[in-house]
C-alpha cells in the first residue's frame, strides 16, 4: 500500500511554482483584468427574459378562443427589467475557476461538461485527478477500521506534501491556493467514504470533538493567542503536545461542515507561521472578534 505516496507527490507537485506563475500570467492577460484592483472584473447588463402566457386549451370553442385573444389584447405590455451584474475574481479564486469565465460555466463555478474535465487545469480538477487515482488503490479495502486508517493516513500525507510545497512558494497567494487544494481533497475523500469513516470512528477510536466556528487558519491563530496569553494551566506544556491534543479533539469550519485537521504537519506549520508573525490571516479576525466581545462585556458591566 505504499504506491499511493508517488501519486500524492505527483499530485501536489502539479501545483508547482511554474503552474502558479502560468495561472498568474493568464489571469493578468484576461481581457477584463483590472490592474489597479488586481482582479478580473466582469460587468454585464442582465435583461429579464420575456415570458409566455400560453394559449387556450386545444379543445376550446371558437368563442373561448376569441375571449382569450381579447384578454391578451387588454393586458399591459410586458416591460423587461435590466440589471447590472458584476463578477469579481481574485487570483486565488481564478486558480479554482473553470474556464472560460462566462455564463456557461456559471462564471467559473462549474465545468462546461463533466465529460470534458481537465481543460481548465484548475485546483478542483487537479485535486480530483489525484483523489481518483488514490480511490483506485483503495478498492480492495473493505474493513471499516482499515479504510478509516487508510483515509486518515492519505490525508495526513497530502497535508505533509502541501506543507513541503508551501515552503518553496514565492507568493502567499500560492500558499492559499495550496490550502484550497488540500480542502478539495478532504471534501472529496470525506464524501466518498462518509459511511465507512462514520462507522470506523465509532468502532475504532472515538474521541470527543469540539466544533469551532472558525476556519483552520483562524482556529490555529486562536490557539496561539490562548497559549500566549497564559490561559492554560499547564504552563510547561510544549507546543508539540498542545497541538497534538488540539489536532485530536478540535474541528474547524470548512464551507458548511465541521472537519478535523487533515494533517498534523500542516497544522503545525500554520501554528509556526503565527509564532513567527509570518501571517495575520487568522490573528486579525480573532483580534476583531475578541474586541467586539469585550465591547459587549463592558456595556453589560456598566
Amino acid at each position: 500500500m505504499v504506491e499511493y505516496n508517488d501519486i500524492i507527490q505527483d499530485g501536489v507537485a502539479s501545483l508547482s511554482n511554474e503552474w502558479f506563475e502560468k495561472k498568474e500570467r493568464t489571469f493578468k492577460a484576461h481581457k477584463n483584468y483590472n490592474p489597479k484592483l488586481d482582479i478580473i472584473r466582469i460587468e454585464e447588463i442582465w435583461t429579464s427574459p420575456s415570458y409566455s402566457i400560453g394559449g387556450p386549451d386545444a379543445e376550446a370553442t371558437e368563442e373561448q378562443q376569441k375571449e382569450f385573444e381579447a384578454l391578451i389584447e387588454s393586458l399591459p405590455p410586458i416591460e423587461s427589467i435590466e440589471e447590472e451584474r458584476i463578477t469579481e475574481v481574485t487570483l486565488r479564486q481564478y486558480c479554482s475557476c473553470y474556464l472560460p469565465i462566462d455564463e456557461i460555466t456559471g462564471w467559473g463555478s462549474s465545468p462546461v461538461s463533466y465529460d470534458v474535465m481537465d481543460k481548465s487545469n484548475n485546483v478542483p480538477e487537479l485535486a480530483w485527478a489525484m483523489v481518483h487515482d488514490i480511490l483506485a488503490i483503495s478498492k480492495g479495502i473493505d474493513d471499516f477500521v482499515a479504510i478509516t486508517k487508510f483515509v486518515y493516513k492519505v490525508l495526513s500525507d497530502i497535508g505533509d506534501q502541501v506543507a513541503i510545497m508551501k515552503d518553496n512558494c514565492v507568493m502567499d497567494v500560492h500558499k492559499e491556493v495550496l490550502d484550497d487544494f488540500l480542502g478539495f481533497c478532504i471534501a472529496q475523500l470525506n464524501k466518498k467514504f462518509a459511511k465507512q469513516l462514520t462507522a470506523g470512528r465509532l468502532i475504532n477510536d472515538y474521541r470527543p470533538k469540539f466544533d469551532f466556528n472558525l476556519t483552520q487558519e483562524q482556529l490555529v491563530a486562536f490557539l496561539y493567542i490562548m497559549k500566549k496569553a497564559g490561559f492554560l494551566r499547564n504552563t510547561d506544556l510544549k507546543d508539540k503536545e498542545f497541538l497534538e491534543f488540539c489536532f485530536e479533539h478540535f474541528n474547524y469550519r470548512y464551507r458548511d461542515n465541521f472537519v478535523s485537521p487533515s494533517s498534523l504537519g500542516h497544522f503545525n506549520e500554520l501554528y509556526r507561521e503565527n509564532v513567527k508573525n509570518e501571517t495575520d490571516r487568522g490573528a486579525r479576525f480573532i483580534k476583531n472578534k475578541l474586541c467586539e466581545a469585550m465591547s459587549y462585556i463592558n456595556l453589560e458591566l456598566k
